[in-house]
């Protein structure tokens, strides 16, 4: 065979070059993918000596090389033929993992390539080689280049080191052009920000519905959200996060049934840090991965909350700014419902205490009053007097527990209405609605025990008010109740109490009035606490353990983690010193009465 000349080798590589210039300008014309990759292929078979090409995507969750585009000339065979095909037989997935080209000498009769040798008989050719662009496309599947020859040929290193280079500069080209598609997305994105900005402030401005707010967020934020809503007790949920398998419908029963409690606690027990936190959330065995929660807070009070399962890796620094703005526009419309309620509920609170403390000299007037904030005061009226329980209800700082019990209460009997005074809860409601039907009674009552118990975590001591039938009644009855509460915290009742379940220490507790109550304690025990506090003694916890177990000694010296022969000593010493025996029933009973009395004063003083 003839060496070709220096003068040819010459002329080939200036033609090589000549088609490479051509190529490179011809892929990167456009900044458009589809384009570029049509114009790849084509350029590939009219600068060259190929016959067809084709860009194959490896698209490795489903298990297939597909097609994206192909080059035929006109006049070439066309069958309607497949155009994915199995990966497992597929010359496409080796050139990109050995990062070489695959060369198929006869593509008509390899056993290697099944799928090739159907298509390569169908369309007429023969020769094939297979080059890795080393680029992916927009959805991250590996491209490759394949070229095919009308004639079996003998594939060279010159042939070789051109399509390498085409398949760099279609790499250059991809990597642009997707570059140009996100700077584009991105600008989209930054004007959809301020579109939305000022779309969610006009909405909420007009009154919109939350609903509605919670779906134009969601529109720009491209992630899977629910916003919680406090002052309503509503949640509102959008599709399901990524990876999750469920319907629409059965993510949204989801939310609003077995995790809103979950989403409930996450926001409350959630602080502020603009979305940059994330917390693993699961919901009855649903793993839902990583969520980014912001509480929004009004007052001191968690009101609400956005949270956001983000699709991917996390939320970009351009969705954070979409989730401060969606948060705003939720604070201003929230902040509406939280300031109306919060105000409702302190007019309610204020009419119930001018009542109870015997300021009401208009009762025409007083019930018009009620009237104007809902509360139909007719004949006589039912009230319930609730203790929390829980120390910070004296604050009144979070309405929240006040406002999901009103929401559950009225749902049952839309004519509840609902106070505080002192720290406890006031509830009220026609007594012929309550008395009258005992059902619903009872249901009333395990209403609030169930939401307190679950918006607080303690369970509440409930008291009924003798039906009213004039305001002037309110003071004595309210007087009463807060006794029987007051024995209720002293026994540790919670539920149902009243006086009866409390025998002699009901009585007891009504004949004293504030002022006697120090005084029977200071008589009692005070003598027992002082000499304690001097001497480094035990006695007055010696005596209340004692007493506690029925004057047992084995028992009580068990508690108190001492020997019998010790407590006996104490025992003696404690009648010796402050004449007090404790064989006494009746001084038994003043004893135990007075530390009781002494242990509530000491608990309500902590929670004031």
């Amino acid at each position: 065979m003839k060496r070709p000349t220096e003068v040819e080798k010459s002329t080939s590589v200036a033609r090589r070059l000549e088609q490479v210039r051509e190529i490179a300008g011809a892929v990167n014309a456009s900044s458009d993918l589809s384009a570029i990759l049509d114009q790849i292929v084509f350029s590939t078979c009219h600068h060259a000596s190929w016959w067809t090409s084709g860009i194959m995507a490896l698209n490795r969750a489903n298990g297939y090389s597909e097609l994206v585009t192909r080059y035929t000339p006109p006049g070439a065979i066309s069958p309607p033929l497949p155009t994915r095909w199995s990966l497992d037989t597929s010359p496409s997935r080796l050139a990109v993992e050995r990062r070489q080209p695959i060369i198929i000498p006869d593509a008509q009769t390899t056993t290697e390539y099944p799928g090739y040798r159907g298509d390569a008989i169908a369309r007429d050719y023969h020769t094939v080689v297979v080059v890795s662009l080393n680029v992916s496309d927009a959805d991250g599947r590996d491209l490759v280049l394949a070229v095919h020859s009308k004639e079996k040929i003998e594939v060279g290193k010159e042939e070789l080191d051109f399509l390498s280079t085409i398949s760099h500069l279609a790499a250059i080209a991809v990597n642009k052009a997707k570059l140009v598609a996100a700077e584009r997305a991105y600008s989209a994105r930054l004007k959809g920000v301020l579109d939305l900005s000022s779309t969610l402030f006009e909405r909420v401005l007009e009154g919109g519905r939350m609903d509605v707010i919670a779906s134009l967020i969601e529109a720009t934020l491209l992630h899977p959200l629910s916003v919680v809503d406090f002052t309503t007790d509503r949640i509102y949920a959008s599709r399901a996060p990524d990876g999750v398998a469920l319907a629409e419908r059965q993510w949204g029963d989801l939310i609003q049934g077995e995790g809103a409690p979950v989403l409930r606690n996450l926001v409350r027990t959630t602080m502020p840090s603009d979305f940059r936190t994330t917390y693993s959330m699961t919901i009855e065995g649903v793993v839902l991965g990583k969520v980014h929660v912001e509480p929004i807070r009004i007052d001191d009070e968690t009101v609400g909350g956005l949270v956001i399962f983000p699709s991917g890796p996390g939320l970009s620094d351009l969705d954070i700014l979409v989730a401060q703005n969606a948060k705003f526009a939720l604070s201003t419309l929230l902040i509406r419902s939280h300031v109306a309620h919060r105000q409702l509920f302190a007019q309610v609170s204020d009419l119930l205490e001018r009542a109870i403390d015997g300021r009401v000299t208009d009762e025409p007037a007083f019930r018009a009053r009620a009237a104007q904030l809902g509360w139909s005061f007719r004949a006589d009226t039912q009230l319930l007097l609730v203790d929390p329980t829980v120390p910070e209800s004296t604050k009144m700082v979070d309405l929240g527990p006040y406002r999901a019990l009103e929401r559950e209460l009225k749902r049952l009997l839309p004519s509840t209405i609902l106070g505080a005074v002192g720290g406890q809860i006031v509830i009220g409601f026609p007594a012929d609605d309550y008395i009258g039907n005992e059902r619903l009674r009872k249901i009333m009552l395990a209403a609030v025990e169930t939401t307190l118990k679950r918006e607080t975590g303690h369970r509440p001591g409930i008291v009924e008010f003798p039906p009213l039938t004039s305001v002037s009644l309110f003071a004595e009855a309210y007087r009463s109740c807060v006794r029987t509460l007051t024995l209720a915290r002293m026994f540790g009742r919670h539920g149902l109490v009243n006086e009866k379940d409390f025998g002699p220490y009901a009585l007891l507790i009504s004949a004293l009035d504030d002022d006697a109550i120090p005084a029977f304690i200071g008589q009692t025990v005070g003598g027992i606490k002082t000499y304690d506090r001097q001497h480094e003694t035990e006695f007055l916890k010696t005596s209340a353990v004692f007493i506690e177990q029925n004057c047992g000694f084995r028992r009580s010296a068990e508690v108190l983690g001492i020997h019998v022969s010790t407590l006996r000593y104490r025992i003696r010493r404690i009648g010796k010193v402050f004449g007090i025996d404790l064989k006494d029933a009746e001084t038994r009973f003043a004893l135990g009465l007075a530390l009781r009395l002494d242990e509530m004063q000491r608990s309500e003083h902590q929670r004031t």
